[in-house]
């Protein structure tokens, strides 16, 4: 079983979260008006990177993947952010939705 080197873990997610604040600030670059952001805005952004790159960092672990690829990953899914969530959803679903049994369905 793999253990949770908890400085890794921390680097991680803060990659993810600035994986975040990048995205917003991309945002912002590509908007005409330049609308400020608050910073309520940019936290609130960092919060959802931060938890998509803790799920990245612990399904990155638990395949054994090298922590510079670890951090990549962190990285790329704190800049995606929601998105990450609904593709890792998908994901999840279509791996395991064999080893779902509806209440009406038979076990196969």
């Amino acid at each position: 079983m793999n253990e949770i080197d908890w400085f890794e873990l921390l680097i991680c997610i803060l990659f993810a979260s600035f994986g975040g604040v990048v995205k917003k600030l991309v945002d912002v670059e590509k908007t005409k008006n330049k609308k400020k952001i608050s910073v309520g805005q940019y936290i609130s952004s960092s919060l959802i990177s931060l938890f998509v790159g803790m799920i990245m960092y612990f399904i990155a672990k638990n395949y054994n993947m090298p922590i510079f690829l670890i951090m990549s990953l962190t990285s790329v899914t704190g800049f995606l952010g929601t998105p990450a969530i609904y593709i890792a959803t998908d994901w999840l679903l279509k791996k395991f939705k064999k080893r779902i049994i509806e209440p009406n369905d038979e076990v196969k």
